[in-house]
């Protein structure tokens, strides 16, 4: 009897251990997701400025019925489509609270959690209109483990689709997207791949397919509103065509990186392109590189700058892409907007661009640095550029025997065509490269077609190739150009 007795108080004692531990654990999952919610929207501000309505993105708690064991939650994600209509995507979360769920034991993994979550994408009558009424289709779905030392993982499954819309059909293979993170969204490490996807635009005849998509990317958060991305995303291959209007294009091995650092207001940013073989009706045409950066730009300013001028726009009835009479008042608050922009003094680049086939290359690099200009009381444009522009810079070269390449591939049809083409290939390359170099713009060495240019408007000088002018001499130089 005393046994038995001593049996039952243990598990009630175990029961009440194992409540209150539950309880416990549910209501810290609940403060960490709270935290993980807003910690994912303030990163969205930092990267898109502090007006949500113009970065367009907001992820809301909508409902969180917290219990012992377990919890619902649903999430409102906040979006616009490409017309620039309000989108709402709703995701059901049953949370299954630590320090073992019973889900994850399921499913194998007897570690301790503090939660163990697998949410689904609603299916509102936005999302039916892609994925059609088909019973039991779960468009997104997301199965998530959380650790006590804020560490996790989560598995995304996006399911394929086809949608037609105004005469334009998109088809998606779906895929799968797995990310793991420590200490919050700001520091993760994600993968990704996706077997297809393809847009048919049957009103401009325009088609573009990219196959075997793979992603990776890496977040980190070095110090307090400091935080380092990097992404990558390699395309197998990627094809585009107008019927009856061009030969088809395809792009073998294309390579995207972007990466970024944001610390406080600032941001550097670059994007590099590269695509290991570029063929237009079977015909190879090489490779390409192409890579750009920012550096030093102020987005709540750029965001503010932009608002302001869509408020103005708006007050008129008119579109923000087209142009309209400002007041001098309306014009003055522009003008100390774009100041603010300007004040941490931005550098826009075009790190490299490199167009290379069997026989040669096309390179080309550029850059402009800005400042604030001040109060700027002249619409005098050599004036306006010495006062905005701290310093350009402009490296170009072109090979006389890529030209011709690229005549005898793009314009030959046969053996005897291609050898012609090439012929006037190298004719029309010599012709330019006599005219150019024959002014000064330009010079020639061994088949090879360049310039460097150097200007710093602020001090009246240019550096091109070597010899030092005026702007007043350079704009000169470019009028003559026009003239011949």
């Amino acid at each position: 009897m005393k046994k038995t007795r001593v049996v039952l108080a243990v598990i009630v004692a175990a029961g009440v251990v194992w409540t209150g531990s539950a309880w416990y654990v549910g209501k810290e999952a609940r403060r960490v997701i709270s935290d993980g919610v807003a910690q994912a929207n303030e990163r969205v501000v930092t990267m898109l400025g502090p007006d949500l309505n113009s970065s367009h993105f907001r992820i809301e708690i909508r409902d969180y019925e917290q219990g012992i064991f377990s919890s619902s939650v649903r999430y409102a994600v906040h979006t616009v489509d490409s017309d620039g209509k309000p989108m709402e995507y709703l995701l059901q979360d049953q949370l299954q609270h630590g320090p073992f769920p019973l889900g994850a034991i399921r499913a194998g993994d007897f570690a301790p959690m503090l939660a163990y979550s697998r949410a689904e994408m609603v299916v509102t009558p936005d999302v039916r209109e892609w994925f059609g009424d088909e019973p039991g289709q779960v468009p997104f779905r997301a199965e998530t483990r959380v650790g006590f030392a804020g560490t996790g993982r989560s598995d995304w499954t996006f399911a394929p689709f086809e949608f037609v819309h105004d005469q334009r059909r998109v088809s998606f293979s779906g895929g799968h997207v797995q990310l793991e993170f420590t200490g919050g969204v700001n520091n993760n490490v994600g993968t990704g791949h996706f077997d297809r996807y393809s847009l048919i635009d049957s009103a401009a005849g325009e088609h573009l397919e990219l196959r075997d998509i793979s992603l990776d990317s890496v977040t980190r958060q070095l110090a307090d509103r400091h935080v380092e991305h990097n992404s990558s995303a390699q395309v197998k291959s990627m094809a585009f065509w107008v019927a009856g209007d061009m030969k088809p294009a395809m792009v073998e091995g294309l390579d995207v990186v972007l990466s970024s650092t944001q610390r406080d207001r600032l941001l550097d940013a670059g994007i590099r392109y590269e695509a290991g073989r570029i063929l237009v009706d079977d015909t190879d045409l090489g490779k390409m590189t192409a890579a750009a950066s920012i550096n030093r730009l102020d987005v709540p300013a750029l965001t503010d700058l932009q608002t302001r001028y869509a408020d103005m726009a708006r007050e008129v009835g008119r579109d923000t892409l087209l142009e309209f009479d400002l007041s001098p008042e309306q014009q003055a608050q522009l003008q100390e907007a774009l100041r603010l922009v300007l004040a941490p003094g931005p550098t826009l680049s075009v790190d490299a661009l490199d167009w290379t086939n069997a026989s040669g290359a096309l390179r080309a690099a550029a850059s402009v640095s800005l400042r604030d200009p001040g109060d700027v009381e002249t619409d005098h444009s050599v004036q306006l550029l010495r006062e905005l522009i701290e310093q350009a810079d402009l490296e170009l070269s072109v090979d006389r025997a890529m030209v011709v390449e690229l005549f005898r591939q793009v314009v030959g049809r046969d053996a005897d065509d291609r050898e012609q083409a090439g012929e006037l290939g190298g004719m029309l390359f010599d012709d330019y490269a006599a005219l150019l170099s024959g002014i000064g713009l330009m010079t020639l060495n061994n088949g090879t077609l360049g310039m460097s240019l150097q200007a710093l408007p602020g001090q009246d000088r240019v550096v091109l190739n070597g010899e030092t002018l005026t702007t007043e001499q350079l704009m000169i130089l470019a009028l003559g150009l026009m003239l011949l």
